[in-house]
């Protein structure tokens, strides 16, 4: 936790100690007054306990207000820390972004790459990064995405290869159909491949989609990524 954290923490633990005393003492006045009436004979003690009385409601009033001022401010430096943070995985991603390399050689390394930032250590066992090719226009599809995007496809690969999207309600997984009923029959190619429809995006025109192919062996060969009316293999 950042020092400024445990200084301003401190601050509100130490103002609330100092409220809870002045209560004490706020109540213990106020009781001795009370009494005032039935046993003080000196008109002045009893006008000058009041008074004190009056100070120390005046005092824990602007207390509280302070302790309202330091949390407040605490408040306000956990969301400044957590937008700078967003802001910096952010420019982290641009820059990442900025840099690759749009051949198959590029593309792969930001697969991979994205797999080990997404998959965590224990998880790769299960959600191993299978091998995976890609078709003839699969890299061409990709032109058109601007950085948003094509981290979304990046992603929805990384899902495809893994065979992770089968778990991921979100990805809509389904086998590509040879027309649009329901009765249709799956795409298959004379090899025997199976072509599989997944979601990219969700609720946005032309949604994009990402077609592949599922080798008899396993192997993954990823298509095109496509609009959402877009349906051919």
């Amino acid at each position: 936790m950042p020092t400024g954290d445990l200084a301003t923490r401190a601050d509100v633990s130490a103002l609330a100690h100092e409220v809870a005393a002045l209560r004490g003492d706020l109540l213990a006045v106020t009781n001795l007054v009370g009494r005032g009436g039935a046993t003080a004979s000196d008109g002045a003690e009893l006008k000058r306990l009041r008074a004190e009385n009056e100070q120390l409601r005046a005092k824990l009033a602007d207390e509280r207000a302070e302790r309202a001022k330091v949390e407040a401010s605490l408040s306000e430096a956990s969301h400044d820390r957590r937008e700078a943070g967003r802001a910096l995985r952010d420019a982290r991603r641009a820059a990442e972004r900025a840099h690759v390399d749009p051949t198959a050689d590029g593309i792969r390394f930001e697969i991979e790459r994205t797999w080990g930032n997404r998959t965590a250590p224990g998880e790769r066992a299960r959600w191993p990064l299978r091998e995976f090719t890609f078709g003839a226009a699969f890299i061409d599809s990709l032109a058109a995405l601007d950085e948003n995007q094509l981290s979304k496809a990046v992603r929805a690969c990384v899902d495809a290869v893994t065979g992770r999207d089968r778990e991921i309600p979100a990805r809509e997984l389904h086998r590509l159909r040879t027309g649009e009923g329901g009765d249709d029959s799956y795409v298959v190619r004379a090899d025997g491949s199976k072509c599989w429809r997944s979601s990219i995006e969700q609720n946005t025109p032309g949604a994009r989609r990402l077609h592949y192919w599922e080798l008899p062996g396993g192997v993954i060969e990823l298509s095109r990524v496509v609009h959402h009316d877009d349906t051919k293999p």
